[in-house]
């Protein structure tokens, strides 16, 4: 398993307030593999290829987007291993993007995360 992303992780936790108030934000402690945290590494580690990064699919929607020959939207069950969501009902009953989360992983403005597609 890749543990690259492990400082973020831990980033992440301690910005929610801990892993438990993570876990009841967003379902989960944070973990390696989740995308928010992979997406935190890239933005760190390497911020101009970050910048040029016009998307950021899952591996689920990125190969039906290829089939459609469009962007696709990412599974609900499939964006729930980002740590990006809240894991409770949002409106309409179903899990939003946390705004802190998509900053927090991105540095992006509440009102612009341009690179992931719902």
């Amino acid at each position: 398993m890749d543990s690259s992303s492990r400082l973020q992780c831990e980033q992440l936790q301690e910005a929610a307030g801990g892993a438990l108030s993570l876990a009841h934000i967003t379902g989960s402690r944070a973990y390696e593999r989740f995308t928010g945290n992979q997406i935190a590494k890239l933005q760190q580690s390497r911020p101009q290829e970050y910048q040029d990064t016009e998307r950021i699919s899952l591996v689920s929607s990125f190969a039906a987007s290829l089939f459609l020959g469009d962007y696709t939207a990412i599974d609900y069950s499939d964006g729930s291993g980002m740590n990006l969501l809240t894991s409770g009902p949002g409106p309409g009953l179903r899990s939003v993007w946390r705004p802190p989360l998509l900053i927090w992983t991105a540095c992006w403005e509440i009102h612009d995360p341009p690179h992931l597609y719902w």
